[in-house]
């Protein structure tokens, strides 16, 4: 999985990202507990809040129809959001720029 791999490789702000929108990968904390990733003091253990949070809330609606809605799209995804016929708070919510320009910073 995409989180999965992104724990392997310490990205933890990608990791923190999936686990904002409901994407995350349960098996993947082995990779957080067992410490096979190196990481900045701290930064493990704010991910692995991040993971508590998400195991124990329930994905919203909304949440989860913008997943459905980028995993059908699939390659193209921002020409194909771009024209869809609906407003563009929705196309900026699909594309996630609710979740990425706020923090306005890399995710990798």
């Amino acid at each position: 999985s995409v989180f999965k791999l992104a724990a392997e490789r310490g990205h933890y702000k990608l990791c923190r990202l999936l686990a904002t929108i409901g994407h995350v990968d349960y098996s993947a904390r082995m990779y957080f507990y067992a410490g096979y990733v190196q990481a900045r003091p701290g930064e493990q253990d704010e991910v692995l809040m991040w993971l508590r949070t998400a195991l124990k809330r329930v994905v919203p609606l909304q949440q989860l129809c913008r997943k459905v809605i980028r995993r059908h799209a699939g390659h193209n995804l921002w020409e194909k959001v771009e024209s869809l016929p609906v407003p563009r708070a929705l196309k900026d919510y699909i594309l996630m720029k609710d979740v990425l320009d706020h923090r306005n910073e890399s995710v990798v």
